[in-house]
């Protein structure tokens, strides 16, 4: 078997070789834009699109434009003269050809067959579900704000990055809504955003932080990527600085290929900011823990699902928060760890992926335990009315989505099983409360459907189905609950207006 896909690779290299740099890029950001706004992105006149564009969202793939964007950094040549552009249509399209045929001979050459499953249900899954599932929003901003801006994270935002967040959110999302809606590029100094409690060196520190110039972009995008297994799927330079410095015609600018990029680096992307910040981490998760809380007890106000807090200083720890119906409870655990890239993108070797499913996995023998103390009376005093009558459900929560499904998700329960012997447990207690783990996004949508449905209703019912058991839970509640679903709003969707220094209409159409 080769070990690298230099072969396959080649045609895609020789092909963006005669293109120069922003004039490819420009056409990536038009494609990479279209279906990101409700109202479809006008592509620039001077582009050939060809009308299977408008009618198959299959035909240009976001993901692929990303992918795109990394080789023509590193192939492309600035300022290079030329007839040849991807402006035009078979020319595009014959790039996006090539880099399917490298996606293909990766797949014939570098993957055993037997890993063909994982890469569909592990490497696949986080690249493309993403794309499809995590948007650019309102709700994303709002969520974001929410657990950023708490007291306890705000003060760390402010040191390390030296905006608020509300600065911070304003100005990403003011540039995300520019690039996505009409530029390539946004002229430096600033002179086309005038934003109200945004000063030019707010904009300044803004532009430190996300963007790098072309040759420094360039540099480490040759430094990072590797022409191996993971070449479709590898983080890059452009995750972490969606912003490039350059000229265009003999101005300075900043550009941006894939705005969605740039979205995400300043909502969930903010994360890597802090993350060796001290007292960031603890922050964060009593942050997230707020969060979670106060979305379901706005979720469930006039309803009859009650809703508990975690009582601190209590040994052993008690559950994050209760989620309490007439035949059922919920313990929910809240964390904010994220599956590692390498557990993500990696398939020859298990090794990271296990580890990361081990802590998953510890996080709701966690759980268990804390159904243990409350079942044999082990807490002093307990707020909340443990019934054994009622049917008990256990739930983690993750900031970020993990999408397990399948394969993970059986060796998650195997692994949940013989930690639970370990400590002495039964390990028939993940029949007796069957687990499920979420993303917050995923958990809003959850909790709404609580509103009407039993606990025992919709966990058991996942949790026994001989078929959807290995589905990913929220592919469950979309089958199974798809009506009601369609209905189901942001419990915070009003609160759009918080999120910026400036005034917006909460009900504004761009997100």
């Amino acid at each position: 078997m080769l070990n690298n896909a230099y072969g396959g690779w080649t045609p895609l290299r020789n092909a963006l070789r005669k293109l120069d740099l922003n004039d490819t890029l420009g056409v990536i950001r038009a494609y990479s834009a279209f279906r990101t706004l409700r109202t479809r992105t006008p592509f620039p006149i001077d582009m050939e699109v060809h009308s299977v564009v408008y009618s198959n969202e299959w035909i240009i793939l976001p993901w692929e434009m990303e992918v795109l964007a990394r080789e023509a950094i590193i192939v492309c040549n600035p300022q290079l003269t030329t007839s040849d552009t991807a402006r035009k249509w078979n020319t595009f399209s014959s790039l996006v050809d090539k880099l399917r045929e490298v996606d293909n001979y990766i797949s014939q050459h570098l993957v055993d067959d037997e890993k063909i499953l994982q890469e569909i249900t592990v490497r696949l899954a986080h690249r493309q579900f993403k794309y499809q599932t995590e948007l650019p929003s309102k709700t994303s901003l709002v969520r974001y704000s929410r657990i950023f801006g708490h007291a306890a994270v705000e003060p760390i935002v402010k040191t390390k990055i030296g905006l608020s967040t509300k600065q911070l959110f304003t100005i990403g999302a003011g540039l995300w809504v520019k690039y996505t809606s009409q530029y390539l590029g946004i002229n430096y100094p600033l002179d086309e955003l005038a934003l109200s409690g945004i000063t030019n060196a707010d904009y300044d520190k803004f532009m430190l932080l996300y963007s790098l110039s072309t040759k420094e972009m360039k540099q480490r995008l040759i430094a990072e990527r590797k022409l191996d297994d993971t070449f479709m799927y590898q983080f890059h330079a452009l995750q972490s600085h969606p912003l490039i410095f350059t000229k265009l015609n003999g101005l300075l600018v900043h550009i941006c290929p894939m705005p969605t990029l740039l979205f995400w680096r300043i909502t969930s992307g903010l994360f890597y900011d802090l993350i060796k910040e001290r007292g960031f981490d603890q922050a964060f998760g009593t942050s997230f823990q707020d969060y979670i809380g106060q979305m379901l007890e706005k979720t469930f106000n006039d309803s009859f699902v009650k809703v508990y807090p975690e009582e601190l200083d209590t040994r052993p720890k008690r559950a994050d928060w209760i989620i309490d119906q007439p035949t059922s409870f919920m313990l929910i655990e809240c964390k904010t760890k994220r599956m590692t890239i390498g557990a993500q993108i990696t398939i020859q070797d298990d090794n990271e992926l296990r580890a990361q499913l081990e802590v998953a996995g510890e996080a709701i023998v966690q759980s268990y335990q804390t159904l243990e103390a409350y079942k044999n009376g082990k807490y002093r005093s307990q707020q909340y009315p443990y019934d054994p009558t009622k049917c008990p459900f256990i739930c983690v929560v993750t900031l970020e989505n993990w999408r397990l499904m399948g394969p993970q998700l059986e060796t998650l329960r195997e692994i949940v099983k013989g930690k639970l012997l370990h400590l002495g447990l039964d390990s028939g207690l993940t029949q007796q409360a069957p687990f499920v783990i979420c993303s917050a996004n995923e958990m809003e949508e959850f909790a709404y459907l609580l509103k009407t449905n039993e606990l025992a209703g919709v966990v058991r019912g996942y949790w026994d189905d001989p078929e959807m058991s290995s589905w990913a839970f929220i592919s469950y509640l979309y089958y199974r609950y798809k009506n009601e679903l369609n209905s189901y709003t942001y419990v915070f969707s009003d609160e759009l207006a918080n999120v910026f220094t400036i005034q917006i209409d909460p009900h504004t159409e761009v997100l």
